[in-house]
This record gives C-alpha cells, sequence and structure tokens, in this order.
C-alpha cells in the first residue's frame, strides 16, 4: 500500500525537531520538551480530529503519544512513523472501535518492525473518542493514560516494565531502577497490546504522557493537574516540572477532551482530518474513499528506513463483523495478541477501506519548505 498518509504525518512530525513547544486548539493541547540531557528529542506526539461532512455519526477524535527507544538506533523515526501508520490504518479501517485500534497497532508494529528489524522500536499509547460508544486505549510500552476527572487523576494502563512485572513501586523520580520494556512497537512477532473501554461518565479529559513528563511523585501530579488553568497550561506545566526536576528524558504530555467537541465547517464530501502536534496543525482533506476493494502494493516502511541508512548499520544494544457492539461498560485494560504480517500476506483486509487515488493535503505556510 503506497500509503501517502503515512509519510505525510511521519514527515510532519519529524520536519520540526522540537527543542520545548506547545500548541493548542480549544481544549485540545500537546506539549513536548528535549529535556536537558538528550541530544535528540525521540518523542512523538499527535490528536488527530476526523470529521466526515456527510456522515458525523462517524467523527472521532485520536490521541496518540510515542516514546521512541532509546537505546536503538532510529528512536526518533520509529515513533514518527509508528504514529503515522497507526492514524492511517485506523482511518482506513472498517468495524468497532475495537478492530480499527488493533488493526492500527498491527500497521504500526509490522512497519516499524520491516523498516528497523527489531532495532527501532518505541511505545505507542492512543485514545479514541467516537461519536457513538465508549471510548477506548490501546497501549504498549512505559508512557501512560490517565482519566482527569473532578476527584483527580487517575491511570489507566499498566507499565510494560521489568520494574513494573515485579511490582516494584518507586515515588522517586529518576533514581535507578530496571524499566526494560518487555513489549514495544517493533518487536514483531508476540507483541500484546493493553486494550480497554474507558469511564466516560465522571471523566473530563485524558492525558497521555511519555515517562520524562510522568516520572513523578504522584502527589505532585496530582498538584499540577490541580492547579492548571487550562489543557494548555497543563501540558506546559508538565514538561516545564520535569525540566525543573533534572530534565533527564524527553518529555510528553497531550490532553483530549472527554467528548468530542465541534469543529468549523470543512468540506462539503470527503473527511476533514486535523493533525495538532506541539509544533502546529497540519490539515489533510481526503475527498473519498475508494468505493471498490485493490489489492495493497509493498509497505511503504522501507522508504524510511532508506532515509535514515545513510546513518550507519543499527548496531544491537544492551475482519470483522461491522456491526459488533462495543461493551457498554468500561472494562480493567486487558492483553490482546496483536496479529503480525505473515510473509506474503496482504496488508488489507475485507474490512479495509483503501484511500482513493486523489489525496489531497492542504497544511500551512510555515510547515512548507
Amino acid at each position: 500500500m503506497d500509503d501517502q498518509l503515512t509519510k505525510r504525518i511521519a514527515k510532519f512530525l519529524r520536519n520540526k525537531p522540537v527543542i520545548r513547544a506547545s500548541d493548542s486548539l480549544g481544549n485540545y493541547a500537546a506539549a513536548s520538551s528535549i529535556g536537558l540531557v538528550r541530544d535528540q528529542n525521540q518523542d512523538a506526539a499527535a490528536i488527530a480530529r476526523v470529521r466526515y461532512a456527510s456522515a458525523p455519526e462517524r467523527d472521532f477524535d485520536l490521541a496518540i503519544v510515542c516514546d521512541g527507544l532509546g537505546g536503538m538506533k532510529f528512536g526518533a523515526e520509529a515513533s514518527a512513523l509508528a504514529l503515522g501508520a497507526f492514524v492511517s490504518r485506523v482511518l482506513r479501517v472498517r468495524g468497532s472501535t475495537e478492530e480499527r485500534m488493533l488493526a492500527g497497532m498491527e500497521q504500526a508494529n509490522d512497519q516499524i518492525f520491516g523498516a528497523f528489524h527489531g532495532q527501532g522500536g518505541t511505545t505507542l499509547s492512543a485514545v479514541m473518542i467516537p461519536r457513538t460508544g465508549l471510548p477506548m486505549l490501546c497501549h504498549v510500552g512505559d508512557s501512560r493514560i490517565y482519566a482527569v476527572g473532578k476527584v483527580g487523576v487517575r491511570q489507566l494502563t499498566h507499565d510494560d516494565t521489568l520494574q513494573a512485572a515485579l511490582h516494584k513501586q518507586s515515588e522517586v523520580p529518576n533514581e535507578q531502577r530496571d524499566n526494560r520494556l518487555l513489549q514495544f512497537v517493533g518487536m514483531g512477532d508476540d507483541l500484546e497490546a493493553q486494550l480497554s473501554a474507558l469511564p466516560a461518565a465522571d471523566t473530563r479529559a485524558y492525558l497521555l504522557t511519555s515517562d520524562g513528563a510522568h516520572d513523578i511523585p504522584n502527589a505532585f501530579l496530582q498538584r499540577v493537574v490541580h492547579a492548571a488553568g487550562s489543557n494548555s497550561d497543563l501540558v506546559r506545566r508538565l514538561v516545564q516540572l520535569s525540566e525543573i526536576l533534572g530534565g533527564f528524558d524527553n518529555a510528553t504530555a497531550v490532553v483530549l477532551p472527554g467528548t468530542l467537541e465541534d469543529t468549523p465547517d470543512g468540506h462539503s464530501d470527503g473527511l476533514d482530518l486535523s493533525v495538532l502536534a506541539p509544533t502546529g496543525n497540519l490539515n489533510v482533506w481526503v475527498p473519498q474513499f475508494a468505493e471498490e476493494k485493490r489489492p495493497a502494493a509493498a509497505p511503504v516502511a522501507n522508504e524510511l528506513a532508506k532515509e535514515v541508512s545513510a546513518q550507519g548499520t543499527p548496531q544491537p544494544s544492551n475482519g470483522t463483523d461491522e456491526n459488533r457492539p462495543l461493551k457498554q461498560e468500561p472494562s480493567k485494560p486487558r492483553r490482546t495478541k496483536v496479529k503480525g504480517l505473515k510473509k506474503g500476506k496482504k496488508a488489507s483486509s475485507e474490512s479495509e477501506l483503501p484511500l482513493s487515488e486523489s489525496l489531497t493535503i492542504q497544511f500551512p505556510k510555515s510547515d512548507e519548505k
């Protein structure tokens, strides 16, 4: 599949190296900082707002945070590519929210493994809020998703680290502990994602963070959330606090409102996709989905792999029922096997909606080179 959308989103995220940046649109907000120690920001974050002109019941919001693995050579490239692949696949697949989220995770895992062969990887935490039905999370790694409500902040995901697996808790940030990941996007086979329907009644927003932003005592996090005057203020304060505490890692925070917000009228047909990142906004108009299914072409991940291959060889480091209803009650996170592509298997499925050939991309002048 010659996926223009995956490439465009990845390019948008990588074109502007983030030292410290934040942006917001209404109650949607995102911020990121390179910190004070790292020489590269390997986090990628975005909020995708999808609006269908003729079918508003299909509208949804999607927030994603990816944290490239610092011990691997292509962490920054992996996080941007994974985010782009995840968003693109969720847009293309029919079915329930659960099926679309799992398809997105599968695509991200396949693209990263295909591009970097296990020498590049990333965490991926995502929340999808559909116009109809319950919100849902999909998560791999040690980035986190929190529910923000009247009673405070509640962590919804479990860290996929050896430290967490051994049930060793710590309230002291940046101390020596074993944070090696047991699961990450790009590991290939045997990837298991955490999947859960989310509480909606008492949740005003969802907070997604990379470990650099949430590596603070829980009491501090609660106070920052309580004191923030707005969602944009909240994400800025979290990345600033990370720097105050030493800035040992990249720090990224995203806030997604708990309910869909209305957006100005867009095009009269197709769908409007708005991607908000800490560095700005990307607007994409997709005129229509192709009515007839086409066989998929070769994955696009190899293009990005070729682009970074000049840096040298990586060195090892130490289908579906469309109308199936979503459960009507929030569920505890469960691990779900993410199916990988087998050799010779096509990337598309009977439930996939390929994009039409005419893909129109509109983006701000500040993003043009």
